[in-house]
């Protein structure tokens, strides 16, 4: 029974966090695909970078510190698991954390290329522009400055404007 206690300890602290750092990682790869497929940018939304995530990495890295000159060994290990994920978390969003918008082939929400023909319809309400998606989702872009272009690229790709 202890010996099953230790495994599931070192799984959930150590191989988990590790594996989900490596695959955030490696998703970096696949983002920088999208971008390309994605062709030249209309409009990006600005978002605001979470101070939170670069606290956490600091506070983490002084606890690592903390551990290896009470030389506790064994916590070191299983902090480096998470130490990897917060980077990988935290590259991921500085290197791509503004990608979000409309591009020559689409459009990009949440890291994810959406191309014109998933797209149903657009309305504009002055500098607001709404999507909506043939599965019934929409998405709205609040303050959207060279709206004429973005319209001229919608017709161009046979999204039509809905009142």
């Amino acid at each position: 029974m202890g010996q099953l206690i230790v495994i599931l300890i070192i799984f959930g602290l150590f191989i988990v966090p590790t594996v989900i750092g490596l695959i955030q990682i490696l998703l970096l790869f696949t983002l920088k695909n999208e971008i390309k497929k994605a062709g030249k940018d209309y409009f990006k939304m600005v978002t605001k970078n979470s101070k939170f995530e670069f606290i956490y990495l600091i506070f983490m890295i002084i606890l690592l510190g903390i551990f290896v000159i009470m030389r506790q060994w064994l916590f070191p290990i299983f902090y480096l698991g998470l130490l990897l994920w917060c980077i990988g978390n935290i590259i991921k969003n500085k290197l791509f954390g503004n990608i979000s918008g409309i591009y020559e082939n689409g459009i990009i929400i949440d890291k994810h290329l959406i191309i014109w023909n998933e797209i149903h319809f657009y309305k504009i309400n002055e500098n607001n522009l709404s999507i909506f998606f043939n599965d019934g989702e929409n998405f709205d872009y609040i303050n959207v400055l060279n709206i004429n272009e973005i319209i001229e690229l919608f017709n161009k790709n046979g999204i039509m404007e809905r009142e």
